[in-house]
């Protein structure tokens, strides 16, 4: 999965929706045209570079933590002198932790954000 590709499956998950030539999505009495991203009153031209940005990648963070989806453990190794990332969501009772590695801190909570079911 590319970059574009990881974007628009975490937009997807977040809430987002993409206006299509079939639906023309109408929010707060808005109509957004055909391939701009929807979500209640906001729109935009293509999501947040969720996966290369840590900071549009920490509003991935603050949706777990907020709706209480499980609390994040963020850091980086170093083993035989490569570097990465780890992310995971922990203490979500009754359901299993997930967790992802990348080279970036934003990749890796990316991943790890679309394994939650």
């Amino acid at each position: 999965m590319n970059n574009t590709e990881l974007n628009e499956a975490v937009a997807r998950k977040l809430g987002w929706t993409k206006a299509t030539d079939e639906h023309c999505h109408k929010y707060a009495g808005n109509h957004f045209p055909k391939g701009h991203w929807c979500k209640n009153d906001d729109a935009t031209y293509s999501p947040q570079p969720y996966s290369t940005d840590i900071a549009a990648a920490w509003e991935i963070v603050e949706h777990v933590n907020q709706n209480g989806l499980g609390h994040w453990l963020i850091f980086q190794t170093q083993c035989s002198g490569f570097r990465t990332w780890a992310a995971g969501i922990t203490d979500r009772p009754g359901v299993e932790s997930v967790d992802a590695e990348a080279t970036t801190a934003p990749h890796a909570i990316c991943l790890a954000f679309l394994k939650l079911p």
